[in-house]
């Protein structure tokens, strides 16, 4: 029976990165199938994200201030499926892969993974869904050859934020920390922040984990 990730790593190599391909291999993961439940459709709806580099850290970063975190249950609708665009290992191919994927148009996010003897990988994906057929839609009209609908319902939700000046400062706070945030558009008109997007709730804990050791709050949540 082929696992997860055998099939994504057959994913691994989008032939729209091309300078990334040496960085990549094929690994095994043991755990659950993307989940391919067909649901009704709904409108296309594409994450819009500036391009944020790795960043290099040097010694413990400091602590930031953690707000406070509403429930999103009874403020956003839910966007459980996402773009998978490829895997990549290392810092440098991660930097390569978001330069060559603005290139192409593509708005992108990465979340890490913790493989355990097989290291630490990032997962790109693109958009942000309510079905597998609006993620499968996005495909075929943007032509990202590769590129396959992903299950990623579960992430630790940062906060929710009113102006434009909020969201950047505290995207930026969340980079410099090491971690790569983006955003989703929920009721009226406010930003809601999030790091990481999972199939698997398990992930989602350990990204939310990652953030508290950073002084970062969050919650997990099914976005």
């Amino acid at each position: 029976m082929v696992s997860k990730e055998e099939k994504l790593a057959e994913l691994e190599t989008p032939t729209t990165i091309t300078q990334a391909k040496a960085d990549k291999a094929r690994v095994e993961e043991n755990e659950p199938p993307m989940s391919t439940t067909n649901q009704p459709l709904a409108p296309d709806v594409a994450a819009k994200e500036d391009p944020q580099t790795v960043p290099a850290q040097t010694g413990p970063a400091a602590k930031p201030a953690a707000p406070e975190v509403t429930s999103l249950r009874l403020h956003t609708p839910q966007y459980p499926y996402s773009v998978y665009l490829g895997s990549f290992k290392t810092s440098g191919a991660v930097n390569k892969a978001l330069i060559e994927y603005q290139e192409k148009g593509l708005s992108v996010y990465w979340t890490r993974v913790d493989l355990g003897d097989k290291g630490v990988w990032f997962r790109f994906f693109t958009g942000y869904f309510r079905t597998k057929e609006e993620a499968e839609n996005f495909i075929r009209k943007r032509k990202i050859p590769g590129a396959t609908p992903g299950t990623t319902k579960y992430a630790a939700f940062i906060g929710s934020y009113e102006s434009d000046k909020e969201v950047e400062d505290r995207k930026q706070t969340l980079v410099s920390a090491g971690f790569y945030p983006y955003t989703i558009k929920g009721a009226e008109g406010k930003s809601l922040i999030y790091s990481g997007a999972f199939d698997r709730k398990d992930y989602a804990e350990k990204e939310r984990k990652a953030l508290s050791s950073k002084g970062i709050r969050s919650e997990v949540v099914e976005r």
